[in-house]
């Protein structure tokens, strides 16, 4: 089984994205002991990949040497908007083709100029060390093909691969995306997305929404793209303070445990799955059972869905 865990290096950001919905903290910062025990932890369970979130993790002080001590265990992947400076120009390690950035983009709006030309130096200062990276594009407003299109001038201007997409979930109808809007997206995808993968983009949704979310030829187009997944997985998401959750919304949600608790990478997933389906108790999956990619222990995408399937 491929095995992966997430290490949060701080709850800061010194972004405010309107469609955000991680926890807003202030002081959230993984001390140098504690990232020594997940350290540790890594070593003895040998993850396959190790992603490493914030918050802004480029906002660690340490940020360098973490980064560095974690690429001697697995490959990673950093998430990061890439609006801090001089980040990427101290590391030094053997492989940097086993890091790979996630770059979220935003509107022009959200960035000073300050901010839009460090973004714009940063992808290609990373490009130029070795490392892959992916465009990061969360849409959560109507309408977004002009979005795409500034995205993919970007994709094609640093000879990027990845176009990693997100739908924010409604949570107003300013930041988020309703049924109607969620449904826009994917056949959107799907009409472009042989186009992108001519021009050798490799295109994929992260959060999973129910297939039922769209219609029958757009999601077979997706899938046989490899761009959707189906199910809610299972994942190995640790906090800076060694919490252990499943993801951003699940925080608070539950027992708290601590990563010492545990003694493999395996057994922080079965418990994150304990907590999605916790989550998902008194849903009403009288619609869903006659559906064809119905699982009864795990919901179709993102387990914030469930209250609007019919």
């Amino acid at each position: 089984m491929y095995q992966e865990i997430t290490i949060q290096f701080t709850e800061n950001c010194n972004l405010h994205c309107p469609y955000c919905f991680a926890p807003k903290g202030e002081g959230g910062i993984i001390s140098l002991h504690d990232f020594e025990h997940f350290l540790n932890f890594c070593k003895r369970t040998h993850p396959d990949c190790i992603h490493v979130t914030g918050g802004e993790p480029l906002l660690h002080p340490k940020f360098s040497i973490m980064i560095e001590r974690l690429a001697d265990i697995a490959p990673l992947v950093i998430y990061s908007n890439l609006t801090l400076p001089e980040k990427f120009n101290h590391i030094s390690i053997s492989n940097p083709k086993d890091i790979f950035i996630l770059a979220n983009y935003n509107e022009r709006e959200f960035y000073t100029n300050q901010q839009w030309d460090i973004f714009q130096k940063n992808i290609q200062d990373a490009m130029a060390m070795g490392f892959k990276i992916a465009l990061g594009l969360t849409i959560y407003r109507l309408p977004f093909a002009d979005r795409f299109m500034e995205a993919l001038g970007q994709i094609r201007k640093n000879q990027i691969t990845h176009l990693r997409i997100s739908q924010a979930m409604e949570n107003n109808k300013q930041h988020g995306l309703d049924r109607d809007g969620i449904q826009q997206l994917y056949a959107f995808v799907a009409k472009h997305i042989s186009q992108w993968k001519a021009e050798g983009i490799k295109t994929y949704f992260d959060c999973p929404v129910p297939p039922c979310y769209m219609d029958t030829e757009t999601f077979h187009i997706l899938q046989s793209y490899d761009a959707v997944g189906i199910t809610c997985k299972p994942k190995a998401f640790v906090q800076y303070d060694l919490g252990i959750t499943h993801c951003y919304s699940t925080i608070g949600y539950g027992e708290k445990r601590k990563l010492c608790e545990f003694d493999t990478i395996s057994e922080i997933t079965e418990y994150s799955k304990s907590k999605i389906q916790s989550m998902c108790k008194g849903r009403n999956i009288t619609p869903c059972l006659h559906c064809e990619v119905f699982q009864d222990d795990l919901p179709c995408g993102c387990p914030g869905y469930g209250k609007n399937i019919q």
